[in-house]
């Protein structure tokens, strides 16, 4: 068993706080145990007993630390919260419980929702639910800027409405901080984590946030009428901006075309117009004089949109900016593997950095008959990259017929318009200094709960049930789980007639099914739901999770257990993925001379591995690669599916060509990933002061291993 010292703490020469072997031990860096004594978890914030460490199993025991001051880390796994969703996707905030018996019992309860309900509403009228110690924040923790650990130590799978779930054990912590205040009996911190997610009460913040956008734009032949277009919408937009608004808002450009080493011609694969991100008239004349479309056709219709996307997740974004992308193209990009894909990068690859880098992402498909059967693959790809953060229903993505330019033009102006709305209410914000909810009608959310049945604000503000009429009209963009209206959600008095009145049928002709929304109505609905996304991660910056505990927590939104609640990542110090990029590419290397020379895959991974593993022949007679002793014992023990770990012989030899180079691609598109993130200056977190560069660690998502 390994454990991780908390901060601040030391290890003891005996069972007692007097004679210190080390003090102030490396917080978060892995110990082993040798012994456990008088162990006493029942006070979640104080567990009692002592743990005798060392520094390696091979080792000799170093001393004796407190329960206090560590964590029992079984697995190189931790959990962070997923993105809260909002809106009808919204969903309801991790509660932690002192014990697994108390979750289990309300989990798997027949009145699961009635009971899990009136815990949330107790805690919103500040009392403290029984059993449950802490909770997550209303506000939004994203890990990538505020991180925190959340190791598990232990879990139970359970099936919860015919889906697989898991109850977690978690100890939670934060680099550099202690606390034994963080449970809800601590009425401050029960304050902190009960403040409602949607109120603009940080005036300071607001006056410093703006909007970073950058369109990606397919330039090869065809599209300089979209460029056009584009560029009229962004005139339009610059000749009705305030000067002091303008200044909060910044664009960038970056063009994508196709491999020039196919065809040179094309100058570029992509390119960046924008170094630094520029205001809207300036956007103007870049597409006004530098940014054309290539004078030469692009060969196959596919283009390098992955290229695209790639240079401009690495766009000088400004740190107190919303983050948004709109991609527009009409084809899809080359997947991994073909000879023309110039990153090495797929969709999912892709969507992850951008998740990473708190960069949402609208996307514009221009479809032609003409190229019918690329649809499907285009809209595949462009669906990924537009998926929404907490989010379950449709993805960013608008489709638009190439020949209605003029519906395409509508479509830039009435999602630039949102954002300027909200340029403008951040204008009134800042002037007037008064704090303002996200749920007025220039921001078009409503966050805060208001009961079924009452209505405020007239007709241009009407709000039912929490959700604001510009909401309404996303129910076709995205779908809604409904829930069934009882005559206490009406909070209605009961009115009992003395007798029946008489029923009377009269034929009702079938109400019409609503037209499909033109897509530059839902350019406008997809990019508000892209704000307020992003906007749930920007007010969430200030917030801090809970540290110190102990706890159990149920891996789904209890109200909905299909939507997840955590997400399991995996911590990698920089020396680990260095070498697990150098262990996959000998996997791929291996791949690549199996397929050549018909060898076994084991006979061709010994072989291309006997210069740099101890013990090639412990490969060559592996039954699956998971035993092969290759990649570090911590990757190869992680509780998770892999098509790689699991890989045989047998299971090679039994693989189509088609198989096998889906499966060396999409290691390629990994391996790629990891590059991208070793690449990452901002995502990796130095647990102590004075750790060297190779112990900074990250959180990588566990669907990112091989």
């Amino acid at each position: 068993m390994r454990i991780l010292p908390r901060p601040f703490s030391n290890i003891y020469k005996d069972k007692a706080e007097g004679d210190i072997v080390q003090e102030n031990v490396r917080a978060f860096y892995p110990l082993y145990v040798f012994a456990r004594d008088d162990l006493d978890a029942s006070v979640p914030n104080d567990p009692k007993g002592w743990y005798r460490v060392g520094n390696s199993p091979d080792s000799e025991p170093v001393g004796w630390m407190r329960a206090a001051d560590v964590l029992e880390w079984r697995q190189a796994l931790v959990v962070s919260y997923s993105h809260p969703g909002e809106g009808a996707d919204a969903r309801s905030r991790v509660l932690m419980f002192d014990n697994e018996g108390q979750l289990k019992e309300m989990v798997e309860a027949q009145d699961r929702t009635a009971r899990f309900s009136a815990a949330y509403d107790e805690l919103v009228q500040q009392r403290v639910p029984s059993g449950i110690v802490s909770k997550e924040p209303e506000r939004f923790v994203d890990i990538t800027e505020r991180f925190y650990m959340l190791p598990i130590v232990d879990y139970e799978t359970v099936m919860i409405d015919g889906d697989e779930a898991r109850f977690l054990q978690l100890a939670a912590a934060v680099p550099g901080e202690r606390s034994q205040t963080d449970t809800l009996d601590n009425p401050e911190f029960r304050q902190q984590v009960t403040a409602t997610a949607g109120a603009l009460s940080d005036v300071e913040a607001v006056k410093n946030l703006g909007v970073d956008l950058v369109f990606v734009m397919d330039m090869t032949g065809s599209m300089q009428p979209y460029l056009d277009r584009t560029k009229e919408a962004i005139a339009a937009l610059a000749r009705q901006t305030s000067a002091a608004a303008g200044t909060r808002m910044r664009f960038g450009l970056v063009g994508y075309r196709d491999d020039i080493k196919t065809i040179p011609e094309l100058e570029y694969v992509s390119k960046n117009f924008t170094p630094t991100l520029v205001a809207a008239e300036e956007l103007v004349g870049i597409l006004d004089t530098d940014a054309k479309a290539a004078t030469v056709g692009a060969g196959d219709y596919q283009e390098e949109v992955f290229a695209g996307m790639k240079t401009a997740l690495s766009s000088a974004w400004t740190d107190s900016a919303l983050r948004l992308i709109v991609l527009v193209g009409d084809a899809s990009s080359h997947p991994v593997g073909h000879p023309q894909n110039t990153t090495g990068l797929d969709e999912k690859a892709l969507n992850i950095m951008a998740n990473d880098a708190q960069v949402h992402v609208m996307a514009l498909h221009l479809m032609e008959d003409r190229a019918v059967s690329d649809h499907a693959l285009a809209r595949k790809q462009f669906a990924t990259l537009s998926k929404v953060r907490g989010s379950t229903g449709e993805p960013a993505l608008i489709g638009i017929d190439v020949d209605d330019k003029e519906e395409f033009e509508g479509a830039v102006k009435s999602a630039t318009d949102r954002v300027m709305a909200l340029i403008e209410e951040i204008e009134r914000v800042a002037e007037t200094s008064a704090p303002a909810a996200i749920g007025s009608d220039s921001f078009g959310v409503n966050i805060e709960p208001v009961p079924v049945g009452q209505i405020e604000g007239g007709e241009s503000g009407a709000v039912l049930s929490g959700v604001s009429l510009m909401e309404e009209s996303l129910m076709d963009v995205v779908p809604v789980q409904e829930e069934p209206v009882t005559l206490q959600d009406l909070q209605t008095p009961v009115m009992v007639a003395p007798e029946p009145s008489p029923v009377v049928v009269v034929p009702v002709e079938p109400t019409p099914a609503a037209a499909p929304m033109d897509p530059s109505a839902k350019a406008g609905e997809t990019m508000q739901k892209l704000i307020d996304t992003a906007l749930v991660e920007y007010l969430g910056k200030g917030q801090t999770p809970p540290r110190d505990l102990l706890v159990w927590a149920f891996d789904r939104d209890p109200l909905n257990p299909a939507t997840p609640a955590l997400e399991v990542r995996v911590l990698l110090t920089k020396a680990q993925l260095s070498d697990l990029v150098t262990k996959l590419d000998l996997i791929s290397m291996a791949l690549d001379k199996a397929e050549l020379t018909q060898m076994a895959f084991f006979d061709a991974l010994s072989s291309v591995s006997a210069g740099t593993v101890k013990n090639p022949e412990q490969i060559k007679n592996a039954d699956k690669l998971q035993r092969a002793g290759l990649l570090d014992a911590f990757i190869e023990s992680l509780p998770y599916k892999s098509e790689i770990l699991s890989l045989s012989n047998e299971m090679y030899a039994a693989m189509t060509p088609s198989e096998r180079a889906a499966l060396q691609s999409g290691l390629e598109a990994k391996l790629m990933l990891y590059r991208a993130v070793n690449e990452d200056v901002d995502g990796w977190v130095q647990l102590n002061e004075g750790d060297a560069d190779l112990d900074k660690v990250y959180p990588l998502h566990l669907d990112a291993l091989p």
